[in-house]
């Protein structure tokens, strides 16, 4: 892990873009809180999930940029928006697709009760934290039981709209059938 997370802040694309940090130590297999600005979208330490203490900042010029951006890429386990304009919340809110958001916050939703975490698409599937968890590992089995002298079958119901929409339904233009 160390290894891969100095690769990627020695990437020609990365490395002269550290703002703050890069510091490493291999004896004790520490790297120093990094902060990286406007790294190049081809750059590897944007192409994967970092799982490490560095932190890559895109800057744009309005927030529709941003929502550009997000949606380019695959569904991100989490988002986070930090502001006070309450349109602007609804709009992140509405526009983002991710497993979870944190509105003027980052990672707390992990450990905070009765809220389900998980991830969309590519970032996971699923949910879990409580009973989030036990309906995600969980799998309920229908079953129905009917007896031998009735038979109450839905089938007939929809065989019946079915023929009833063919003979009587009405094409605009055309006479019914």
């Amino acid at each position: 892990q160390f290894a891969r997370l100095v690769k990627l802040l020695d990437e020609d694309k990365a490395s002269d873009k550290i703002v703050l940090g890069g510091q490493r130590d291999e004896k004790k297999l520490k790297i120093a809180p990094t902060i990286l600005l406007d790294v190049p979208e081809e750059a590897m330490v944007m192409q994967e999930e970092i799982f490490g203490p560095i932190l890559p900042i895109i800057t744009v010029d309005n927030i529709e940029d941003s929502y550009g951006i997000i949606k380019s890429r695959p569904k991100p386990l989490a988002a986070y928006l930090f502001t006070n304009n309450e349109q602007l919340k609804k709009d992140y809110v509405d526009k983002i697709s991710s497993g979870g958001m944190l509105i003027n916050d980052a990672v707390v939703h992990v450990a905070t009760r009765g809220l389900p975490f998980g991830g969309v698409e590519e970032s996971g599937m699923g949910c879990y934290h409580g009973k989030f968890s036990f309906d995600s590992f969980s799998h309920k089995k229908a079953v129905l039981y009917k007896g031998f002298d009735s038979d109450p079958d839905i089938r007939h119901v929809y065989m019946y709209l079915s023929c009833s929409c063919i003979c009587f339904g009405k094409v605009e233009g055309q006479k019914p059938l």
